[in-house]
């Protein structure tokens, strides 16, 4: 699993094939949504199995029982509990002397009860392709895990019985989840591996979005069903559905400290920019960040008397036809603001670009509540 030090550009890979190859890349075919949240789902098991022998020479008494999740590595011994949890397996665990960083294998045995996010990666996902894992754990969940001092990478694990894994966690998409977890395995090692766990049972799941599923649009006033992807970006505390050609790429401005993604239509039609500022963000701020974006545009004019509203144009080209054109809507969501750009390259297209839109933005759910960004009259 990749150390703190490169945790970041290893994300960075994992959220770009994700986004791109999952999100809206030609992801499995998903299995029917009832859009109804599940109880309880157990593996169906014929024996428990049987914890891996131990390392010549680390098998011993425990020592100690540690009533907290936090651990160092020289300190433990087969035997020991952390967290509740009892340490089973340690190969090659040892300090970095040059870094100080731990490394090696533990494994622990225990179940735990944890909430987070699930994700499907799609077979074509190039690091983890086919895997089913488990992030965005809470607060709690965080807690009961148990983690190595000097283990500053962000957490996260996958499940080893992937294809029970599968079916308790349908459809093939992403959701939040709780579930029951034994045999939790830390790899420390200094290569491309990550955690994994056993999946024993799934207590809830909840908000499940498949990775791909049918929208209506009126485009020119025509009903037409069309085949949308999942967009999902870990960082980023919504989702949504784009048609299957639009593409996706992240977006971050260090100087404003905003995230955000910017939805791409194909042959340059135009885009969908949604862009987060940092929690707790003052208003003055965020309207000069916003004047800095209306800049692009010549002309731009408020929508309403308060300054979440904005149309603004591009007329400057000798051909109408390659006029541009934008809307800026400015949103708020607990202590956090956020706006949505719609930018029209061509103005010819705009019969079907106004609809397209509008599906992706009622498609818009957040994450941790599952409600749609526009709750209906």
């Amino acid at each position: 699993m990749p150390t703190g030090r490169r945790w970041l550009g290893a994300l960075a890979s994992a959220l770009c094939l994700g986004l791109l190859a999952g999100c809206i890349g030609r992801p499995p075919a998903p299995g029917p949504v009832n859009g109804q949240n599940r109880g309880p789902r157990e593996e169906p098991r014929e024996q428990d199995p049987q914890p891996a022998e131990p390392e010549p020479g680390s098998q011993g008494s425990p020592r100690f029982a540690e009533p907290g999740h936090w651990f160092t590595v020289t300190d433990i011994r087969v035997g020991d509990t952390v967290g509740g949890m009892r340490v089973v397996r340690m190969e090659g665990v040892h300090l970095d002397e040059d870094r100080n960083n731990p490394d090696g294998i533990i494994g622990f045995s225990g179940e735990v009860t944890l909430s987070g996010t699930y994700v499907h990666h799609p077979p074509e996902d190039e690091f983890l392709g086919g895997m089913v894992c488990f992030d965005q754990l809470d607060e709690a969940s965080l807690a009961r895990l148990p983690r190595a001092r000097g283990d500053d990478r962000y957490l996260w694990f996958c499940f080893r019985n992937v294809q029970w894994a599968r079916e308790a966690l349908a459809p093939a998409g992403v959701g939040e989840a709780t579930v029951v977890i034994d045999e939790y395995t830390i790899d420390l090692s200094d290569t491309e591996t990550w955690n994994a766990a056993r999946l024993v049972r799934v207590e809830a799941v909840r908000n499940p979005q498949p990775w791909t599923k049918p929208v209506k649009v009126y485009p020119e006033g025509t009903e037409e069903t069309r085949t949308f992807r999942l967009v999902y970006l870990p960082i980023l505390p919504f989702t949504t559905y784009v048609p299957a050609d639009w593409q996706a790429a992240s977006m971050q401005n260090e100087e404003e400290g905003t995230v955000g993604i910017r939805l791409i239509a194909p042959n340059e039609i135009g885009f969908v920019d949604v862009v987060f500022f940092p929690p707790g963000t003052d208003r003055e701020r965020v309207e000069w960040a916003v004047a800095g974006r209306l800049a692009a545009y010549p002309q731009s004019q408020p929508l309403d008397s308060d300054g979440t509203a904005f149309r603004a144009a591009d007329r400057t080209a000798g051909d109408p036809g390659r006029w541009k054109s934008a809307e800026l809507q400015l949103g708020q969501r607990g202590d956090q603001y956020y706006y949505v750009l719609t930018h029209l390259n061509r103005l010819e297209a705009g019969d079907g670009w106004g609809p397209v839109v509008e599906a992706i933005l009622d498609e818009w759910r957040w994450r941790d509540t599952g409600e749609p960004l526009r709750p209906s009259p």
